[in-house]
């Protein structure tokens, strides 16, 4: 199975969001408020060697007096974690730096240098509350606020442990003034730069899990800079483009169809013609600025269920036998069909072309599909494209009996490995 981790900025339907809670102008200080609303994102975990960045873009020029942070992290051990702020001009503060071991929250915790106690002195455990992190945010008084703000989060000690940055805002302290020269902000060259992002952002759509990609399969890269804000979708039940809000996917030298394109996130289709057991490359370009190449592995198939929740996780998009949606009150019935909607199940025969909404009757899966409900092997009935919908997958399951009724586990195999953990349906 492919881990739970990503590194990156912003999580599914991610984009950076500016939130301003006053404006003033002229010399008299006031405050600015900025969060990012887009998706929570999953801390990866210690052996990747990477963290994740969550953007938060400042379009005005405020002169900062005062920055205070409020963070909301869901993670069971504080100990693991480093949970640094980056100004636009590149300069660090840390708040915490593998402090607090077992002990702790970062749930809506507030880092405000007027605060009386350092927040590692004392290790909350109940959410909210303001403490000092462990250096001053003072380190960003007297510089320009405009540009991108990143708060990195790393899991810099456990191999097991699992959670979310789930969002974080900034108040700046400070009067809008006239920007200096453009020569004379070094933040220019954050807001400037091409698109950014790295093997370990490119994530299966469905489960938000990173390993080889696989034709056919709907993937998101994660990044900064990768498109435009606000974001794009690609319009329904038609083909989807190859440029999407002035954003390209180039996957092993082809230009990809594109379902999503933001700041933070693109959704693209991987072409059908990669063959598994090799490697791959990707570039991404916006506006004309191209990335770096980045190579994945790719698979014959990379497996995620389609969920309702925005991290891959908790109730499974499943129709019952009378297509009704499968949830809580609605669940399906021992010995009945359901139908589970998923990503990245891999070749069909026939193939459809790269970006076509499928033809009815949906193409059969080529690989070998199995599934389990409950933890009970379930009849795989069929597995095949869903027509209209490019990358979409439907796994047609009979629902084994002496099953227990409520929510219950759901999985799907392929020879490559499994859907992610987490994922459930519901019985009757």
């Amino acid at each position: 199975m492919k881990q739970h981790c990503i590194s990156h900025m912003g999580r599914a339907t991610l984009w950076t969001g500016l939130v301003l809670s006053s404006l003033a102008f002229g010399q008299t200080p006031a405050n600015f408020t900025y969060t990012y609303v887009g998706m929570p994102l999953p801390i990866p975990v210690q052996d990747t060697g990477v963290g994740l960045l969550m953007g938060v873009t400042v379009p005005r020029g405020i002169y900062i007096q005062k920055v205070t942070v409020t963070v909301d992290i869901a993670y069971p051990q504080v100990g693991d974690l480093n949970v640094f702020l980056f100004s636009p001009e590149g300069t660090r503060t840390k708040l915490v730096e593998k402090n607090c071991g077992r002990q702790g929250t970062l749930s809506n915790i507030t880092f405000d240098d007027s605060a009386p106690t350092k927040y590692s002195d004392v290790c909350p455990a109940e959410s909210g509350g303001s403490w000092q992190g462990n250096e001053p945010l003072s380190n960003f008084s007297g510089q320009y606020a405009i540009g991108l703000w990143t708060l990195f989060v790393q899991n810099n000690g456990s191999n097991d442990n699992f959670g979310w940055a789930v969002s974080y805002s900034i108040t700046i302290t400070g009067s809008l003034t006239p920007l200096p020269s453009t020569s004379s902000l070094k933040s220019r060259s954050a807001v400037t730069t091409g698109p950014l992002f790295s093997p370990q952002t490119v994530v299966n759509q469905a489960s938000l899990e990173r390993g080889p990609i696989a034709p056919g399969e709907i993937i998101s890269i994660f990044g900064l800079q990768l498109g435009p804000t606000p974001p794009v979708s690609a319009p329904a039940g038609a083909s989807l483009p190859t440029n999407l809000g002035g954003v390209s996917v180039m996957i092993g030298g082809t230009t990809a169809p594109i379902t999503y394109a933001s700041f933070l996130r693109v959704n693209a289709v991987v072409p059908t013609f990669l063959p598994p057991g090799t490697t791959t490359t990707i570039v991404v370009t916006s506006n004309g600025q191209a990335s770096k190449s980045i190579s994945v592995g790719v698979s014959s198939s990379a497996v995620g269920i389609l969920t309702r929740s925005p991290v891959g996780d908790g109730d499974a998009i499943v129709f019952n036998t009378d297509s009704n949606e499968n949830k809580e009150g609605s669940g399906a019935a021992t010995g009945s069909q359901v139908k589970v909607r998923a990503v990245g199940l891999g070749a069909t025969s026939p193939p459809v072309p790269d970006g076509e909404p499928p033809p009815a009757p949906g193409p059969a899966v080529s690989t070998t599909v199995s599934a389990s409900i409950a933890g009970v092997p379930a009849t795989v009935v069929s597995a095949a494209l869903v027509p209209g919908l490019p990358g979409v997958y439907e796994v047609t399951l009979m629902v084994p009996n002496g099953i227990p009724s409520g929510a219950v586990p759901l999985v799907i195999t392929t020879p490559t490995g499994a859907s992610q953990k987490g994922v459930r349906m519901w019985v009757q």
